[in-house]
């Protein structure tokens, strides 16, 4: 078993082969440092978009937005098992796009993941379930907390930004 070594890489408007990376034994995981309302989506359609040339393995791909970040900061394994913590989001992709990627990768011998992946990155999705920390926040489509409740934590949110930045930030 190879030993995984831990790095981080910052690159900025640089681009990388993380083909190659993966490979060398490094985990790669991918994550955002920016505002809570950037969409982690936005980030591996970017990846997926510049690693294409790469050929970039959606397996791969799928580890750097799962198992890899909770590993990489000490949460768990990131794998959905008892008593380990996680954040579940169940998406409810489109069937239309559905049999549009189907029709175009059906020459090409692509993997079950490479579609889901394809319809997250291009918005043909919804999420239908959200748990975060084993709680419902979205059933079947639709918020599963109260109105009060998303109010206090939007107070919250607002009132960590004015703690770090002052008045002049916030919302």
């Amino acid at each position: 078993r190879r030993r995984q070594r831990q790095m981080c890489i910052e690159t900025g408007s640089g681009l990388i082969n993380l083909r190659k990376i993966i490979a060398e034994g490094i985990a790669a995981a991918l994550a955002i440092d920016v505002a809570p309302t950037y969409n982690i989506l936005d980030e591996l359609g970017t990846v997926l978009y510049t690693q294409r040339l790469e050929g970039i393995d959606f397996h791969d791909l799928y580890s750097m937005v799962t198992e890899t970040p909770y590993k990489s900061m000490g949460f768990g394994t990131g794998c959905l098992s008892l008593n380990e913590p996680a954040d579940v989001v169940v998406w409810e992709l489109e069937d239309d796009i559905i049999k549009q990627l189907r029709s175009i990768h059906s020459s090409v011998s692509q993997p079950p993941i490479s579609l889901i992946i394809h319809a997250l990155v291009s918005g043909h999705t919804k999420v239908k379930n959200l748990y975060v920390g084993g709680r419902a926040i979205i059933r079947d489509g639709v918020p599963a907390i109260s109105q009060s409740e998303v109010d206090k934590a939007r107070e919250k949110v607002h009132q960590a930004i004015r703690d770090l930045y002052g008045e002049l930030f916030s919302l």
